[in-house]
């Protein structure tokens, strides 16, 4: 029996260590049987279990938690331009200042008027007007009168905005680090001020910014209306014209062609009176003088013809 227990303890020892080789060759299992544990239970939120895909790589099991990112709001600049004719400007300023008291927020930021009482008068307003009541606005701005012209723009300056909001995070950011080494710094006085350089340096980076940002926050929160306003008697829009209203309106422009040269004409009267005396004068003064002129050359001519 002693003789046999080498030989016993040998094939005990090599069917272990065909076993351990056997665990060891498939190590994705080892990885599955521990990553396949969820620690629920006084482990940690949100465990997750591993699972081999079929490139070899282990992916994250359908229990996992996925990040989920909130959409961002899209900064948009609203423009519209009107051009509005109408008959009588004469209590456009009034309207235009009386709609915009009616909405809130809203404000003139521009406003232009020419012409005087007699003559074809224009005005330009540009107002600034909340996104969430544009349309009511621009509807009651319809009405003045009859609209010639109306444009719209959007412009999206979202990459714009977000980009500034993150690189103004940064700068404020570098900006707490340096003072954070200024307070702490005690070495050169150069050092010092090298440090205060830079706080300077990215301080006006951080102030241009939010400058931008602010410009920019303005502008897609308001939009930005344009009302053109042109007075033109009996005017009357474009469209197909018959052979009568071609004649009348000729004979209207030809009447008022007619009356501005008769005005023309008066106005240089009245401005050329007040030098009539003068002109007068100069007038029997050149005549007088070419008189003369003329006389003393017949004069030489008689005296030639005598002496030859």
């Amino acid at each position: 029996m002693p003789r046999f227990l080498p030989l016993f303890l040998g094939a005990c020892l090599f069917a272990g260590c065909a076993g351990v080789k056997d665990v060891s060759s498939r190590p994705e299992a080892a990885f599955e049987s521990k990553g396949s544990e969820k620690k629920d239970e006084g482990g940690w939120p949100g465990a997750y279990s591993l699972t081999k895909s079929g490139d070899g790589e282990f992916d994250q099991a359908a229990d996992a938690p996925q990040r989920t990112s909130t959409p961002l709001e899209r900064k948009i600049i609203h423009d519209v331009d009107f051009e509005i004719v109408v008959n009588d400007f004469a209590d456009i300023p009034s309207k235009v200042d009386a709609l915009v008291k009616e909405f809130a927020d809203a404000y003139v930021a521009q406003m232009s008027l020419s012409g005087s009482e007699g003559e074809s008068r224009t005005g330009r307003w540009v107002v600034r007007v909340p996104n969430s009541t544009q349309g009511a606005f621009l509807e009651r701005v319809r009405g003045f009168g009859t609209v010639d012209r109306e444009d719209r723009k959007a412009s999206d300056v979202s990459e714009e905005y977000y980009d500034l909001e993150a690189r103004l995070t940064n700068k404020r950011e570098t900006e707490a680090r340096l003072l954070k080494v200024q307070q702490e710094r005690t070495g050169e006085l150069k050092d010092i001020l090298e440090v205060e350089q830079q706080i300077d340096r990215v301080r006006g980076e951080i102030e241009q910014m939010q400058g931008r940002l602010n410009v920019l926050s303005m502008l897609t929160s308001l939009s930005t209306v344009t009302i053109n306003v042109r007075e033109i008697r009996n005017y009357k829009p474009s469209q197909a014209v018959s052979l009568i209203d071609r004649m009348s309106s000729t004979l209207d422009a030809s009447l008022d062609g007619l009356r501005e040269f008769g005005e023309g004409t008066l106005l240089f009267v009245i401005a050329i009176a007040p030098w009539l005396p003068l002109i007068v004068l100069a007038l029997f003064g050149a005549r007088f003088l070419y008189r003369r002129f003329v006389q003393r050359i017949a004069a030489a001519r008689k005296a030639a013809a005598s002496a030859t």
